[in-house]
């Protein structure tokens, strides 16, 4: 009786050490399975005032859903490629010029079709101003009494903020932006702009500045969304350029492109003026990233050329 209890014992603890040996290969066969290698790759970990990250994300597996936040705000990605047996999403992400210096994360959460899941958050440094510079704008008595009408600058900027919302999946735009004009560099990015009509704004572009009919260009592929005479504003045309890219050219003296064209890098898009609200003859330059106001001179930087 003792004999065949311990011979059972015997049996019962093989079996056990067979079933743990048995898990672990399962495990190990089954993990590929079980998780998807992700790699991620951003364009810097530190972002400057008015700049832009470019993250890239590859995959064997493809993306069901996914959620990016940087700053609190939601960004899109894009399937961008299928190369080498992987897909390649891309997106890029950017932060309010109104924001203060310090740091913010951008969270990263991606669910695939094999129902896996990834997640990872980075602490992106802001090197951010503690305070804007500031410049005082004189404006003509045309442009002054124009800038009183408060009903158009709201219906304006209601337009305006309608069409930098648009996020388009296919991608227009290749490589580095041009300067969509020669000229001078009158006012930079993010500049605090008091004005001699009481009011003050922050610059959401550039200005270039040069004499009336100087040829302006698109900097990059697109579509025209807008291209309409503002009071506020003046001659504008808005390009999209995909993957949630706008850029916008205010103040012209002609516009010479229409609504819903797609067009080139180089095509010429109007001439320089001072139409609407302005001080002077110059082009106000404007690029959005899913409706974030950035610094349009980043992208055209050699630097930045991988964007």
């Amino acid at each position: 009786m003792k004999k065949n209890s311990h011979s059972q014992s015997l049996y019962q603890n093989e079996f056990k050490n067979f079933m743990h040996k048995l898990i672990i290969i399962l495990c190990i066969l089954l993990w590929p399975n079980l998780t998807t290698a992700v790699d991620i790759t951003l364009s810097s970990e530190t972002l400057q005032f008015g700049e832009t990250i470019a993250i890239t994300i590859k995959s064997k597996q493809r993306i069901k859903t996914h959620s990016i936040t940087f700053g609190k705000k939601p960004f899109k990605l894009f399937l961008n490629n299928y190369k080498n047996n992987h897909y390649i999403y891309v997106t890029y992400v950017a932060i309010s010029r109104h924001t203060k210096p310090g740091s913010t994360y951008l969270k990263i959460g991606l669910t695939f079709k094999n129902k896996t899941k990834f997640f990872k958050q980075y602490n992106i440094a802001l090197e951010f101003p503690d305070k804007p510079k500031e410049g005082k704008v004189t404006l003509t008595k045309k442009a002054k009494s124009i800038s009183n009408n408060k009903l158009s600058y709201q219906k304006e900027g209601a337009l305006l903020s309608k069409h930098f919302k648009k996020i388009t999946k296919r991608r227009y735009f290749d490589g580095l932006f041009d300067y969509p004009a020669f000229g001078r560099m009158s006012s930079g990015f993010g500049k605090l702009r008091r004005y001699n009509n009481g009011r003050s704004s922050s610059h959401a572009g550039v200005d270039i500045a040069n004499k009336k009919g100087t040829p302006i260009y698109a900097p990059q592929h697109g579509k025209v969304i807008l291209s309409k005479q503002l009071e506020i504003h003046g001659n504008t045309i808005m390009i999209d350029h995909g993957y949630g890219i706008i850029s916008i050219y205010c103040h012209l003296e002609k516009r010479s492109i229409k609504k819903g064209k797609h067009i080139k890098k180089g095509t010429q898009i109007g001439e320089m003026g001072m139409t609407g609200v302005a001080s002077g003859v110059h082009l106000h330059w404007g690029l959005s990233v899913q409706n974030v106001r950035v610094d349009p001179l980043f992208w055209t930087q050699e630097s930045n050329k991988e964007i």
